[in-house]
């Protein structure tokens, strides 16, 4: 019993996340709490854990209906072992695919956060950079202050995104076997 409600409050909780714009979410929290890096950190990790969240439950329940599972449960093998050599490394390499997904939509989103001037407040970010670059003056006399981290960011999520996809090309099954 009990694991079929946290099951259902853990589900809600993720309904409950995805269900609000993750950028208004996050305009919200930067505005009303301070701007360090610790809040800003969080607020992006905060909004990274639904999605993520839906799709490593779905890959489980996927993951624990296959054969060899069952075979595990039949043999005698407890949860923690189910859990730990059956499931765990069929899951944890799709995972990792999104995680670099995952970072690169939050590189992006505290860009966006800095073009606001909604992130950290001390220091520099790429998205500060960018913001300090874009000034009027700024871009007519050395336009290269703003493009050179722009070009870093661009690179940075292009890297990640290309990564997460070879990783997910090399996890797939599918077409392993075609």
């Amino acid at each position: 019993y009990f694991r079929g409600a946290l099951d259902r409050v853990v589900t809600f909780v993720f309904v409950v996340l995805l269900s609000f714009p993750a950028l208004v979410l996050a305009i919200l929290i930067t505005s009303l709490l301070d701007r360090g890096l610790v809040t800003i950190a969080l607020t992006l990790g905060l909004l990274g854990v639904a999605p993520v969240g839906r799709i490593a439950r779905a890959a489980t329940i996927q993951w624990a209906e296959r054969d060899f599972v069952r075979a595990a449960r039949m043999i005698g093998a407890g949860h923690r072992r189910i859990i730990l050599h059956e499931l765990l490394p069929n899951v944890a390499v799709p995972m990792g695919s999104l995680a670099l997904l995952g970072m690169a939509v939050a590189i992006l989103a505290e860009g966006g956060l800095a073009f606001l001037g909604l992130s950290v407040e001390r220091g520099s970010t790429w998205g500060k950079l960018i913001l300090d670059g874009s000034q009027t003056q700024t871009l007519t006399d050395s336009p290269w202050v703003a493009f050179a981290p722009i070009g870093v960011l661009f690179t940075t999520v292009l890297a990640l995104n290309l990564a997460g996809d070879r990783l997910r090309r090399l996890s797939d099954v599918r077409a392993s076997v075609l």
